[in-house]
């Protein structure tokens, strides 16, 4: 609890927007997730809509001593996850190149578009330039951004005669993936992927024949029965608290390249 003695203000946390060839829309609108909900509770965080932006702020105060600290700091590193949803369909269409040449069209589950701020090490904002980050995996929003959202229990058709085996990794925050059970195996045509007690969010499909091929999808079993666009996830560890008092807080941006 804070007492009458400490300053309580609010800081910028992060921001993010979304562009069109450069400019920004209001095409999207986006909301936390119901376990982002109560982490952004657990740490005094609040979510403000902008536009087809947002930001989140966070409390900090100062002591007796007039000294700004950070009242719930991130101890570790933790997940904030967001849900981007589409508005007008046709207006963002006629503006929109979605790069989707190439697409695989026996991708695993729903498509969606997944953005986060982790470096190819794990790091969150590992690769961030001046005080932006780009979250998507090249320079604008491609195929390359496009994964699979399936539920908790879900099961896939696998060519027998391409492929002997379909593992499973688990991967973000990782500096390199954890193999975990395989999903199938030679002699079924059924893969059967559960989460075993796992925690929902990223995993990877690899499978081993011919063609090689790998899929990365996003398992929850809320999230899987949900209609939205993009999974926007923002991963932060402790030294968000220095750059939440010191400033400047980061903007993260996922352009999409106009018609």
């Amino acid at each position: 609890m804070f007492n009458s003695e400490m300053n309580i203000s609010y800081n910028i946390f992060f921001t993010l927007q979304v562009t069109i060839g450069g400019t920004a829309t209001s095409a999207f609108s986006f909301s936390p997730d119901s376990n982002t909900q109560t982490t952004m509770g657990q740490h005094d965080l609040l979510f403000k809509p902008i536009g087809g932006s947002f930001l989140v702020a966070a409390a900090t105060i100062l002591n007796p001593q007039q000294v700004a600290i950070v009242p719930y700091p991130i101890q570790s590193i933790t997940r904030f996850t967001f849900l981007m949803a589409l508005g007008n369909v046709p207006a963002f269409l006629a503006q929109a190149d979605l790069q989707l040449t190439g697409q695989d069209t026996s991708r695993v589950g729903r498509s969606i578009y997944y953005f986060n701020n982790l470096d190819a090490t794990g790091k969150p904002d590992g690769a961030a330039s001046g005080n932006t980050l780009n979250l998507s995996r090249q320079s604008l929003v491609s195929v390359a951004d496009l994964w699979s959202v399936i539920p908790a229990s879900y099961s896939f058709y696998v060519d027998p005669t391409k492929y002997t085996q379909v593992q499973l990794f688990e991967i973000l925050p990782k500096a390199s993936p954890v193999q975990l059970s395989n999903v199938f195996a030679a002699g079924s045509t059924s893969a059967n992927f559960s989460l075993n007690g796992y925690n929902p969010g990223p995993f990877q499909l690899k499978w081993i024949g011919t063609p090689a091929r790998q899929e990365n999808v996003y398992a929850d079993p809320t999230l899987a029965a949900t209609p939205f666009f993009a999974l926007v996830e923002i991963y932060k560890d402790s030294s968000a608290n220095s750059v939440l008092l010191n400033g400047p807080p980061i903007t993260y941006s996922i352009p999409f390249k106009s018609l």
